[in-house]
This record gives structure tokens, C-alpha cells and sequence, in this order.
């Protein structure tokens, strides 16, 4: 792969569990993963890796376990490019489709229904979107706490760094290091900022400090 000129690849990663990775079909493990992470890096290749939470029948430990596969990801291959976590959503035809339905989705009768449920709130998904999951404020916070986790990582010792992004940062260390998932008012405060950013006046201003 390398001589014939790769210099990336992808992998969906999904899960830091081994059993959601077969419920949804993923033939490898989360060691076989760890290993190719390796690999990629003994021979000069970025890996780019995925993930997704909010499957239904994933458990709130086998969420956090995917969130801190990415910090096991980091620290074996600090060259590793990040998707952050996606949340779960549920396509006519996909599996795990009417489980998603049995368990209280509610499907958008009309194309143009399926178009705000994609893009309503500003792209922001609600806690209503998932019934189908327990803390479904944890699962829509994930991304949010990952991209703190992994901007901070690659970013911590530039000087110029803004104080919001180091504070988050070592927020997003805390949850990591600490198991502590309480609060999440990460995507609350990002939503907050971009409601805020619709005014020319305040975007500046916000956009100056974050």
C-alpha cells in the first residue's frame, strides 16, 4: 500500500466494544483494530478512524469504552486523523431500523420530514431524536467532549491557544481520566454559540475568545 503511494487510510472503527461491534455486523475486534493502528504507524501511514454511538441495545459502559478507545488510539499513534463520534440514526431498510421504531422513533411520514430531521436545530440532534437509548444527553454530548479531547491533544502547547479551548479541553481530560460524564453542557454551550453567531455583531466578538 505504502510504495504504491498510500498515505491514509480509513477505518471505521464504530466501537470500543467488542459485543456491539457484532451486533452490528463489524468483523473485527477492538485489539485487531489497536493492532492495524500499529501497523499503520511502523510503516508511515495515517490512519483515519470512525465511530458512532447511540446503536440500540449499546449499553452507557460500552459507550464510554468507545470514547476512550479514541484516547487508546491517540497515545499508540499520535498521527491519527479523527472522525469524531456520529450519533446512530435510523434509515428505512438499515438494520436495526424497526428496533429503532418498536423503541418509540417516530418516522417522518414525507421526504421533506426526513430533511428537517436531518437538519433541524441547526444540525443539532434532540434528546427526543433517541429513545431507543438510556442518557440520550450523554450520547448527543459525545462529540462534543471528543472534540475537545482530541483538538486539545494535537493543540495544548500552542501559545495562542484560547482560554475556552484550553478550558475545554482539560474538561474533556477530566471526563476521560475521571469517568465523570455528569453535566454535559458541552453541546448545550456550542449550540448556545451558534444561535449567538447569527447575530454579525456577536459573532465576532465569540469567535475572538473561542
Amino acid at each position: 500500500y505504502k510504495e504504491s503511494g498510500g498515505i491514509v487510510i480509513g477505518m471505521g472503527v464504530e466501537s470500543g466494544s467488542d459485543r456491539v461491534l457484532k451486533l452490528i455486523n463489524k468483523p473485527q475486534t477492538v485489539e485487531e483494530v489497536m493492532h492495524a493502528i500499529r501497523r499503520c504507524g511502523e510503516f508511515d501511514i495515517i490512519p483515519k478512524v470512525s465511530f458512532i454511538t447511540g446503536i440500540p441495545g449499546e449499553t452507557h459502559e460500552e459507550a464510554v469504552m468507545t470514547i476512550k478507545l479514541i484516547a487508546r488510539i491517540i497515545k499508540e499513534n499520535p498521527r491519527t486523523n479523527f472522525f469524531v463520534p456520529g450519533l446512530f440514526r435510523p434509515y428505512p431498510g438499515a438494520d436495526l431500523y424497526e428496533d429503532c421504531v418498536k423503541m418509540g422513533f417516530k418516522e417522518p411520514k414525507k421526504l421533506e420530514d426526513w430533511l428537517d430531521y436531518e437538519l433541524h436545530d441547526n444540525y443539532f440532534v434532540k434528546p427526543e431524536d433517541l429513545p431507543w437509548v438510556d442518557h440520550p444527553e450523554f450520547h448527543i454530548n459525545v462529540p462534543y467532549v471528543a472534540f475537545n479531547y482530541v483538538y486539545y491533544k494535537f493543540n495544548k502547547d500552542r501559545i495562542k491557544l484560547p482560554i475556552s479551548r484550553k478550558i475545554a479541553g482539560r474538561i474533556a481530560e477530566l471526563r476521560m481520566d475521571k469517568d465523570w460524564w455528569k453535566f454535559p453542557y458541552e453541546y448545550k454551550f456550542t449550540l448556545w454559540k451558534k444561535n449567538f453567531e447569527k447575530r454579525p455583531l456577536l459573532k465576532k466578538v465569540i469567535q475572538k475568545f473561542t
